[in-house]
């Protein structure tokens, strides 16, 4: 493990070095974490550690350097057997929060069938054609917030409200699921503003939501989604 969070620092503080961020201060604004997690990867505290910063951090860090996760590794998908405690603190009561859901991707290499345990916490999407006007589902988790919606997990019903919500919400669903397929992991926040069609029910909120990229043998690549809600 002191190999990789030491390969992980030193490429780090390559990027930070290359990137245009004049301190660990615009930095830490830009990744939304506190200035002395920046300045501690740095100066090498974590290496070896067990209580490093969450992968949730260590994505949005990566994004603000625009570089990739891997990119701060070996250049490729950790093995399965990899321990990367180091960048996965402790997850509270949430079995599939962004931070577990991010690093069972890891740790599987992308592999769908890495997330054999977690399959009631996400819903997957089929990769969308040039020509597609939304998204198309495949499947439904149980606990994941479109199946706690509609009160299903038939993907056919939640399909019937995918086609039914606005040209622009649809859009931009395909938008970010081809940012999923292109870079490997994306989260940010989005609203919602629907009459479901298929129940009495108007949903507006808002949402954070992480889309992974998973592959699965002879098949296209599949995007993978989880929806939180932000509390008000």
């Amino acid at each position: 493990m002191t190999g990789i969070t030491q390969t992980f620092r030193e490429r780090f503080t390559s990027a930070f070095h290359a990137s245009d961020f004049k301190s660990y201060r615009q930095l830490s604004l830009a990744a939304k974490c506190s200035e002395p997690v920046v300045q501690q990867i740095v100066s090498g505290k974590f290496d070896g550690s067990t209580s490093g910063p969450g992968i949730f951090t260590f994505h949005r860090l990566a994004q603000a350097l625009n570089a990739s996760m891997d990119s701060f590794l070996n250049g490729e998908a950790a093995p399965p057997q990899t321990d990367i405690s180091a960048f996965n603190a402790k997850q509270g009561q949430d079995p599939a929060s962004f931070d577990a859901l991010m690093a069972c991707h890891w740790r599987g290499g992308g592999r769908l069938e890495a997330f054999e345990s977690l399959a009631d916490h996400f819903d997957l999407y089929d990769q969308p054609n040039a020509n597609a006007a939304g998204p198309t589902i495949l499947q439904l988790g149980r606990q994941n917030l479109m199946a706690m919606r509609l009160e299903t997990t038939d993907p056919r019903i939640a399909q019937r409200e995918i086609d039914r919500l606005p040209p622009q919400s649809r859009r931009d669903i395909l938008k970010f699921h081809r940012r999923v397929l292109d870079e490997g992991i994306v989260a940010d926040n989005t609203f919602l503003d629907h009459q479901l069609h298929s129940k009495p029910v108007h949903v507006r909120a808002s949402y954070s939501r992480l889309g992974l990229r998973v592959e699965q043998a002879s098949k296209p690549p599949m995007v993978l989604t989880a929806y939180k809600p932000i509390p008000v």
